[in-house]
């Protein structure tokens, strides 16, 4: 990124967004450790810099995507658009791939990874593992779905207070008929 004016916060932060091709402000708050309305000012920066729009997507908080430019500047290729409400489902906080050599533990795999800081209902933790779980596509629009799922397995970092939901949702994940018990 060229911009003289970016801070190593403003390059995390418009990495992962390129990254995840959209991000909501919950998660930037998280990853740059800053307010909510810290976020705003931020994001708000970088659309006067056209590095990035944000807008409504669904109900919840407000997202953040890059433009061209921002992409970029980011170094990444892939298009820069506004996420569509259809598409978006839940983005994972991470994925890790493994890299196919013999030495890695688990080659070629792609795991994705959630940090769940605060409970939410048993239902909605167990589709979104189910969604996971089932996903057979990228996140890059527009992406294909494939023939095998995406993830190898989906990991779950808890808080204290959030491990009794997921565990019990990972008991009992809303998967199709027929698919098979992926939850480690």
């Amino acid at each position: 990124m060229q911009a003289s004016w970016l801070t190593g916060r403003d390059i995390t932060g418009l990495l992962l967004t390129g990254d995840m091709y959209a991000a909501p402000y919950d998660l930037l708050s998280m990853a740059l450790g800053a307010q909510p309305d810290r976020v705003r000012a931020i994001t708000g920066r970088w659309r006067r810099a056209d590095l990035a729009q944000t807008g409504r997507i669904g109900p919840g908080p407000g997202w953040c995507w890059l433009t061209p430019a921002g992409m970029r500047a980011a170094g990444l290729r892939y298009p820069a658009r506004r996420p569509p409400l259809a598409g978006i489902g839940h983005v994972p906080d991470a994925e890790v791939h493994w890299p196919d050599v013999d030495a890695s533990p688990y080659p070629g795999e792609c795991w994705a990874v959630e940090a769940e800081l605060s409970p939410k209902g048993a239902a909605r933790t167990s589709a979104i593992m189910t969604g996971l779980l089932t996903r057979t596509a990228g996140w890059e629009p527009p992406a294909r779905p494939g023939r095998a799922p995406r993830y190898d397995h989906v990991v779950y970092l808890c808080a204290p207070a959030a491990l009794p939901v997921v565990r019990r949702a990972a008991r009992q994940p809303a998967r199709p008929a027929g698919q098979p018990d992926r939850c480690p």
